[in-house]
């Protein structure tokens, strides 16, 4: 009798650590490539490197697409990897800033990078980011004059960037710290309200005089706010 009543006990705690494990400890990040801007070369992969110098590798589909699964706590870098070496995946940001890189926080996030497209270097006049890119009376997504669509302006052409892409968590629903995570907004940190400058968001930056390669959209600074079943080393005192 001790014997079974040991068993089942066993069962259930078995099955309680299954059901507070679920979840996926790595977040994607997804993108296709455009073969076709690379003048060089075409790209034969995506790599992303950590803090420590890790690498992982995504080759690219038939359609240039890829996705990489990163574990949550490293600060990566994207790199596209063609034939005549490497070109870094820079993230244009506000206050004209050309980060290279963005940290991961949290498991099962997705983010969408869109295409990404070689530049020879940064435009003289920089890159439009998608929040002032809008025309008086626009929606985003109408494709009007003065949206970010496709990587330009419409009306103008001049090269934009999505920059207001928000953490999606595996099953469709938003991460919960999306909104003013980490964000400096005049001077305060949106979320603590602590004082912050835009330095205190940068991450590696990238020369605009050196080739790049840029996606439609940015990825947050931080990937984070989603479930991803792990509780960080704590357990249940009970």
């Amino acid at each position: 009798m001790r014997t079974a009543i040991f068993l089942a006990i066993a069962a259930l705690t078995a099955l309680a650590c299954s059901s507070s494990s679920s979840g996926n400890p790595n977040s994607t990040v997804e993108g296709t490539v455009a073969a076709s801007t690379f003048a060089l070369g075409a790209p034969t992969a995506v790599d992303a490197i950590d803090e420590t110098g890790a690498r992982k590798s995504a080759r690219l589909g038939a359609d240039g697409s890829f996705k990489l699964e990163l574990a949550k706590g490293h600060v990566y870098r994207l790199v596209a990897v063609g034939p005549k070496g490497e070109e870094p995946v820079v993230f244009p940001r506000t206050g004209g800033r050309l980060d290279k890189t963005f940290r991961v926080s949290s498991g099962s996030a997705v983010v969408a990078l869109g295409t990404v497209r070689h530049f020879d270097k940064a435009p003289a006049t920089g890159f439009t980011i998608k929040s002032a890119s809008v025309a008086s009376g626009a929606q985003q997504g109408d494709g009007e004059p003065g949206e970010c669509v496709d990587g330009a302006i419409m009306g103008t052409g001049a090269p934009c960037v999505d920059d207001e892409e928000k953490t999606q968590c595996e099953g469709g629903s938003a991460g919960a710290d999306d909104q003013a995570d980490g964000e400096c907004e005049n001077g305060k940190d949106a979320k603590t309200g602590a004082p912050c400058s835009d330095a205190d968001q940068e991450g590696e930056s990238a020369d605009p005089a050196q080739a790049m390669a840029i996606p439609d959209k940015n990825p947050p600074n931080d990937i984070a706010g989603c479930e991803d079943g792990e509780n960080d080393g704590e357990s249940n005192d009970d």
